[in-house]
């Protein structure tokens, strides 16, 4: 007797196990980017579409993200290009840049390594290069942190004597790189030649006032230099520079990249982006007659306003600096100055308060008042009566002395004394008691 067959009368083999659908990015060819506008017929765009559609529409490969992603934006403009061909007065100058979007994106498909077979030391290279992103992107501000208060601490002492070299005028990637040219100098012959290597000596000099080492402030200082250059793209400088063509180059750049550095969810952010890069390009150049040669793009009077203007605003921003210092220096002089004033007043009531007191200043005494004798009492003349009208005079006196108001301690104790001789000369002409009707 046989066997008995392991299959069911359906052909079914129970031991067979249902495998995975294989992972996989593509589903068919990718379009060859063709060299020749007129290559690009509506019956060949027509063909490419089709075969985008079905590559989307597959249901035995699957697409990641970034695969569907560009698939459905080079499917967009397939279908763009196809629907304005038929316009017969659609123009040149829209047709070529239409193509030139199609082919961009079949160039990107031929390129972009997430669209091929990539061998495991390729996707390490990726894995590294987004760590090492993300390792800048989350401890680079304890680097920004203490690289600031490096810069602190080199402006407030008066000793540091390479201050300069770690000023706010410097970017930190000038520091960085001028420290590696110090480098071979500082490890042969140290601090004993500081202005050899004035930017690692400044450093040297205040990284104990941050509380960490020299060699970890060095780290630090590289970190954050890399750092700035990988997440910023210095535009600034290169306007500054008029360096147009790196301006240009950097727009082409992200222009071209940015559908694949944006991450599927991010559609929104991209739309925005890309308008405004197409914004600054058409802007800034005239890249009609050579949209893939961005050193072929001639320059626009409007790039060249905004360096104007770039350098107006540097410029006033110096004036206002220089301006302050000068307020400043001002300032100190005038203290100075007052300070020298206050102490010439202070020797002279100093002098003063030693010498005899001067005669007191009393309104001349009237027929029948009181006149001072040697005994300090007052005597009245026989027969005739006091006049007290002098005496409320000389009360007023102190009293709108005592109540009057003080311009700082210095004046205040010179009035102080004034105002204890005249109190003194009363008492002595009059006595102790105020006037009548005072």
């Amino acid at each position: 007797m046989s066997a008995q067959s392991s299959t069911t009368p359906h052909g079914f083999n129970p031991t067979l196990t249902i495998q995975k659908r294989r992972r996989s990015t593509v589903n068919g060819t990718t379009p060859i980017p063709l060299l020749s506008d007129d290559a690009y017929t509506p019956d060949c765009v027509q063909q490419r579409l089709d075969d985008t559609e079905n590559r989307l529409n597959s249901t035995t490969r699957y697409l990641t993200p970034n695969s569907q992603k560009l698939l459905t934006l080079y499917r967009n403009a397939c279908y763009d290009l196809l629907l304005e061909s038929l316009d017969e007065d659609w123009p040149a100058a829209e047709k070529t840049k239409r193509i030139n979007e199609v082919r961009g994106y079949e160039t990107d498909m031929n390129n972009r390594r997430f669209l091929q077979d990539v061998s495991d030391q390729t996707l390490l290279a990726e894995i590294v290069t987004f760590r090492q992103y993300s390792y800048y992107a989350r401890y680079g501000d304890y680097a920004a942190h203490l690289v600031s208060k490096l810069r602190k601490e080199a402006s407030v002492q008066p000793q540091c004597q390479f201050a300069d070299a770690l000023s706010g005028k410097q970017l930190w990637s000038t520091i960085s790189a001028q420290i590696k040219n110090e480098a071979p100098t500082w490890a042969r012959s140290g601090a004993i030649d500081p202005s050899a290597v004035k930017t690692t000596y400044a450093i040297y000099e205040n990284c104990a006032r941050v509380g960490i080492s020299h060699d970890h402030m060095v780290l630090l200082i590289h970190l954050y230099a890399d750092r700035t250059l990988s997440f910023h793209r210095g535009l600034q400088d290169y306007l500054e520079n008029q360096q147009y063509s790196q301006i240009a180059q950097c727009l082409y750049e992200d222009l071209r990249d940015l559908s694949s550095v944006a991450a599927p969810n991010q559609s929104a952010d991209e739309t925005a982006m890309r308008a405004v890069l197409e914004q600054l390009r058409d802007q800034w150049f005239d890249s009609s007659h050579a949209p893939d040669q961005p050193q072929g793009w001639t320059n626009l009077p409007e790039i060249r306003k905004v360096r104007d203007e770039l350098q107006k605003a540097k410029q006033k921003s110096q004036d206002m600096m220089r301006k302050v210092a000068q307020n400043a220096a001002q300032r100190i002089a005038l203290s100075i100055e007052e300070e020298e004033l206050s102490n010439e007043k202070e020797e002279l009531l100093v002098q003063a308060a030693t010498q005899p007191p001067e005669p007191p200043q009393l309104p001349p005494p009237g027929p029948g008042s009181a006149t001072i004798t040697g005994k300090g009492k007052a005597k009245l003349s026989i027969g005739k009566p006091v006049d007290v009208s002098h005496r409320k005079q000389a009360w007023d006196a102190i009293m709108d002395q005592q109540h009057g108001q003080y311009n700082g301690i210095k004046t205040t104790m010179a009035r102080q004394r004034q105002i204890n001789r005249m109190v003194s000369a009363y008492r002595t002409a009059y006595g102790e008691d105020p006037p009548p009707g005072a």
